[in-house]
């Protein structure tokens, strides 16, 4: 396996061998791709930055990114080009949505943010959706919806007896839908993917988990976690317990012929 773009054939290599090469970004940069060769396959995974947790009142955690995965990119190379990608940031503590990630025509979203003390109007929904939070017995905001086939809803928020309990729902993951808070727990995020396209199977794209809030203003708190792509904890008022999203990523794998 050859690791990089530009790759020149040297001695010991038929033109008749197939060769392999694999990049991976975790930011922005260009791939040129050798001139005079017959590639044979290409392909990508994609996945978009993660949706920042919320703090504050019933903050709640980030979406994951969306992840685009297997994605056949033959049509959209050629030998000679030199491209672009574009690598979604993690959303911010407090919450900003995670940054789209973009190569080669194809677009992965960025997770929604959590929500804050504020009412936010927009940014929850994405990749996968942001964890959802119950501010009273007869109000709530749901979760954040995903987009079909890059990710999941959140899940439900919990709220019991004017405050004395309240745990937001999880992040959605890019593999399935963030759990509901309970009176004894705060949401899970939802799963995420496992990919292998690096050569190793890798977890990419987890949504983020809540905290649990109860009267006497303890707290506890689900994961940190700092794969691809993962959506950040959310505080449920313990504002040290949110986290910021993680930052998307892209692995190009490429074969072809020298010519």
């Amino acid at each position: 396996m050859i690791i990089g773009s530009g790759i020149s054939i040297g001695p010991g290599i038929s033109i008749n061998d197939t060769v392999e090469v694999l990049q991976t970004f975790s930011a922005n940069g260009n791939i040129t791709i050798s001139a005079n060769i017959q590639i044979r396959s290409a392909n990508m995974l994609l996945v978009a930055g993660g949706g920042g947790g919320g703090g504050g009142s019933y903050g709640s955690p980030g979406g994951a990114g969306g992840l685009l995965a297997n994605i056949n990119i033959l049509p959209n190379i050629a030998p000679g080009g030199t491209y672009t990608i574009t690598i979604g940031s993690g959303g911010s503590v407090g919450s900003t949505p995670g940054g789209n990630s973009v190569a080669f025509g194809y677009t992965a979203v960025g997770g929604g943010r959590g929500y804050n003390a504020e009412v936010p109007t927009t940014g929850y929904n994405g990749g996968s959706g942001a964890g959802g939070r119950q501010i009273s017995d007869l109000s709530y905001q749901g979760p954040g919806t995903g987009i079909a086939g890059q990710g999941y809803n959140g899940g439900y928020g919990y709220n019991q007896d004017l405050n004395v309990i309240v745990a937001p729902g999880g992040g959605g993951g890019a593999g399935g839908i963030g759990s509901n808070g309970s009176a004894t727990a705060y949401g899970v995020g939802g799963p995420g993917v496992y990919d292998n396209i690096s050569g190793t199977n890798t977890l990419y794209a987890q949504g983020g988990d809540g905290s649990i809030r109860f009267a006497n203003a303890n707290s506890q708190s689900g994961n940190v976690y700092t794969t691809s792509g993962s959506g950040g904890r959310g505080g449920a008022e313990a504002e040290a317990n949110v986290s910021a999203g993680i930052a998307g990523i892209c692995i190009i794998k490429y074969t072809y012929i020298p010519g």
